[in-house]
């Protein structure tokens, strides 16, 4: 028996897919095979068309195999919930087991379509989700799943070896409005931002846009090996705080006067927190532990 992950392809530069794409590149290492979903106008299909498609697209899944699928695929809710009844054809017919993997959370701020989402996750055997914060905001609106794995960071895979970075009291961050909000040195998003972000040295300022997710540019941020600023109502902030590794701020102002109170000593450790962590970044440690997590729940729930 074999277990299945899918990527939706053909979106360049979706911030949703370069996660899915972090996940897939785990999942394959530990022997778990692709199931390509290419995007398309969906609307276009009849019911017939959309059924052969993806007919096609489940052929190599066998009953008794497992299949993870990474939401929201972006092509949306009429594709995704005809593919969960195929594979839920698969489960009731065999041992078969679904894993649904949450790539980003649906908006608070729109409650019928976290409705319409939180059904679909209600159709896991097993749930990836975000972070615990993540996991508790679904519960609080009606996700039923027992059994949730936690990811925590997407990781961002580099061969680096980092020394431990300069002492300085600069705010240094890949968002160029809040670096000119904190007088702050603003590093450019790249491929080699992780590189560049400890050389810059200082302080990493991190500011997610969500409480509960974070973003590949976040996971640049922890892969650099910087001491940490958070925004205390993220949820990255329990992590932060729990490595030694910086500190949760409730503003900017907080942020930006942090640097000045602490001293080389103190900063150094920080920094040795912080190597530490972020070497487990680079590795794809987050990607690779949930993986492994979310399947040995799975085989816990088939054989005991």
């Amino acid at each position: 028996m074999a277990t299945y992950i899918t990527q939706t392809q053909g979106l360049i530069g979706s911030p949703i897919l370069q996660k899915q794409a972090r996940l897939l590149q785990a999942a394959r290492r530990q022997g778990i095979l692709p199931l390509s979903l290419y995007y398309y106008p969906v609307e276009t299909d009849s019911a017939g068309e959309l059924s052969a498609r993806q007919d096609g697209i489940l052929s190599g899944v066998s009953f008794g195999d497992d299949v993870i699928v990474q939401l929201p695929t972006l092509l949306g809710g009429k594709y995704e919930q005809a593919f969960l009844d195929k594979i839920a054809d698969f489960c009731q017919a065999s041992a078969s087991k679904l894993i649904i993997a949450i790539s980003a959370l649906p908006d608070p701020a729109k409650p019928k379509e976290l409705a319409q989402e939180i059904q679909l996750y209600n159709r896991a055997d097993v749930l990836l989700v975000p972070s615990v914060e993540a996991g508790t905001f679904l519960r609080e609106h009606g996700l039923r799943v027992s059994r949730l794995v936690y990811l925590d960071v997407w990781d961002r895979e580099v061969a680096l070896n980092l020394d431990s970075p300069t002492f300085n009291r600069q705010l240094v961050t890949l968002d160029a409005a809040l670096a000119d909000r904190v007088a702050g040195k603003w590093v450019r998003p790249s491929a080699t931002a992780v590189y560049d972000l400890h050389t810059a040295g200082g302080f990493a300022l991190l500011w997610p846009a969500t409480k509960y997710d974070s973003d590949i540019a976040e996971a640049q941020v922890l892969a650099s090996g910087l001491p940490v600023v958070v925004n205390q109502k993220s949820y990255l902030a329990r992590i932060v705080e729990r490595e030694g590794m910086g500190l949760a701020v409730p503003d900017l102002a907080t942020a930006a006067a942090y640097g000045t109170m602490v001293t080389e000593g103190d900063y150094q450790q920080l920094a040795a927190n912080a190597g530490r962590f972020s070497a487990f970044v680079r590795s794809g440690g987050f990607t690779s532990h949930a993986i492994s997590q979310a399947v040995a729940s799975v085989n816990q729930l088939k054989w005991g």
